[in-house]
């Protein structure tokens, strides 16, 4: 089925455009989760409308443009917690972990679907995990962590015990060293997580964090090995990509929320666009929470809450379309001549006078 044009996914293209002006055509692509096609159509309509041209192999927005996303991003997530519900200044006594985030991780590997999340986003996914009565005194697992997850945990959170699960030896080897030097209870184990856990690990664990790759395999496998580590009064946390527009992206959310409730969990809190990652001012992920409930009819209530049925989204596509051309003219940098604009409208509108 062909993607629908709308205002939205033309918001995330331009913004996409804005943070990656010399990103490719597949690039875009698998970031706004469309197909290519779509990708090269969309940006030939706004050269045609003006809105972006072309300047040395980049996409550059015109300044109306540029404008706009400003305003689109202030009105759909709070400025000052960024939808994280914790406000940055909270966050200001935190100099070590700031400087172990900037100087320590390694680089991301793009072969794992890897970038890493801003300093921002770092001490807010700390601070609501500690705020969620998640870490002190319990036991933490950690599915992979080139983000450093773990060091903010135990540096503030005064957890029991920390185990990561990561496959990749030269971040196993950072991640043991950083423990070590400033005596953390944290144990790094060599796992390919597309395995199923060692038995004695299964439901060990108060708390299970994973920021999982994004394809909807990655995804579903990271949660099946999350709730073969949680006890059942255990609470779980997923990092999920957050998109506005895209159906198929409201599609895996639909999935992910099906997974869980066949397996008796239930999503429990959500926080939309919580993270962001270096580089990709676009990429989105939100945070979600989820625990075991034993009453089926209270599962399929809070399932209602959180998720998309995918069957039950109409789309009025003339509509859609008629919207999206609408925001390409108004963002185009060419005004039309008032008197020309009159002609075409008159040109067009039905006639009813005498």
């Amino acid at each position: 089925m062909a993607e629908v044009i709308t205002r939205d996914l033309i918001g995330d293209f331009l913004a996409f455009l804005n943070s990656a002006p010399s990103a490719s055509t597949r690039e875009i692509a698998d970031s706004l989760w469309v197909r290519e096609t779509t990708a090269q159509y969309l940006l030939h309509r706004v050269q045609h409308f003006r809105v972006v041209y072309g300047r040395e192999d980049q996409h550059i927005l015109y300044p109306r443009a540029v404008k706009y996303i400003e305003r689109r991003l202030s009105k759909t997530i709070c400025r000052r917690c960024h939808g994280r519900r914790i406000v940055s200044e909270f966050l200001s006594s935190t100099r070590k972990y700031r400087h172990i985030l900037k100087h320590k991780r390694l680089d991301p590997e793009r072969a794992f679907d890897q970038y890493h999340a801003t300093t921002d986003s770092m001490l807010a996914r700390v601070c609501y995990l500690i705020g969620q009565h998640s870490v002190e005194g319990r036991r933490v697992l950690l599915l992979g962590d080139a983000d450093f997850t773990s060091i903010g945990l135990a540096l503030f959170g005064r957890p029991k015990e920390i185990v990561i699960f990561e496959l990749h030896g030269e971040l196993i080897q950072r991640l043991r060293e950083l423990a070590a030097r400033l005596s953390l209870p944290i144990k790094v184990i060599k796992h390919d997580l597309k395995r199923s856990l060692p038995r004695r690990w299964f439901h060990r664990f108060d708390t299970v964090f994973s920021d999982p790759p994004y394809k909807i395999g990655g995804l579903l496998t990271w949660l099946l090995r999350s709730t073969e580590a949680l006890k059942v009064s255990g609470q779980g946390f997923l990092a999920c990509p957050y998109h506005t527009h895209v159906e198929q992206s409201k599609a895996i959310l639909w999935r992910i929320g099906d997974f869980l409730n066949i397996r008796g969990y239930a999503v429990t809190d959500m926080l939309h666009g919580f993270h962001t990652y270096e580089g990709q001012d676009l990429q989105r992920a939100s945070m979600i929470r989820f625990e075991y409930v034993r009453d089926t009819e209270l599962r399929k209530v809070k399932k209602g809450l959180y998720w998309w049925n995918p069957a039950s989204i109409k789309v009025n596509r003339p509509k859609e379309r008629r919207d999206a051309r609408r925001l390409l003219e108004e963002l185009s940098a060419v005004r039309e001549p008032a008197r020309q604009r009159a002609l075409r409208f008159t040109r067009t509108r039905r006639f009813d006078g005498p």
